[in-house]
């Protein structure tokens, strides 16, 4: 199953109380088991597997013909108020639904995009970091708050990695993740 972006009018028409019929959100485990209800037996899981365009996998569960993403229902689950903002997983594993592996992210300052892994088209094993062809030496690229950022060029891919990561470090705080 391929996903597509939360539907943020979808997620209007599932009340607090209508899910907690269906569904049961034990935030330790972050596993989501059905309620007794027809066709599904009581303590069942629910959801499945879904992935996304770049190949990462979450769950999605269905109620009333809609489907949610479960990491985005265990914030409303939680807190009673659907997110605003993205719902990024700590660990990067998008099946860990866990609540203390979720946190708000805001899209617009690219706060889940920090936090994702290395491009598999990557070929110095660093992120934002490419080789110029004409000239061997290693640029750097950083984006922060919607834009991209040029760092420089480096003669040496470790003094490139080193530029990188400190500017980072200091742009992204808690979503700071090494390349």
């Amino acid at each position: 199953m391929r996903l597509g972006k939360p539907n943020r009018s979808k997620e209007a028409l599932l009340s607090f109380d209508r899910m907690r019929e269906y569904l049961l959100y034990p935030p330790v485990t972050g596993l989501w088991v059905w309620n007794e209800r027809p066709h599904k037996r009581q303590g069942t899981p629910a959801g499945s597997v879904a992935t996304d365009e770049d190949g990462r996998q979450y769950i999605r569960i269905c109620i009333d013909g809609m489907r949610f993403m479960a990491h985005r229902m265990a914030w409303f689950y939680m807190t009673g108020a659907w997110p605003e903002e993205e719902v990024d997983h700590w660990n990067r594993n998008g099946l860990d639904n866990r609540w203390v592996n979720l946190r708000l992210a805001e899209r617009s300052a690219g706060d889940n995009q920090h936090n994702r892994k290395l491009n598999s088209n990557n070929k110095t094993g660093v992120k934002g970091v490419t080789i110029r062809p004409d000239t061997g030496k290693y640029r750097v690229t950083i984006g922060v708050g919607g834009s991209k950022i040029r760092l420089g060029q480096f003669d040496s891919l470790a003094d490139a990695k080193a530029a990188r990561e400190a500017y980072a470090r200091a742009a992204h705080g808690e979503f700071y993740r090494e390349s």
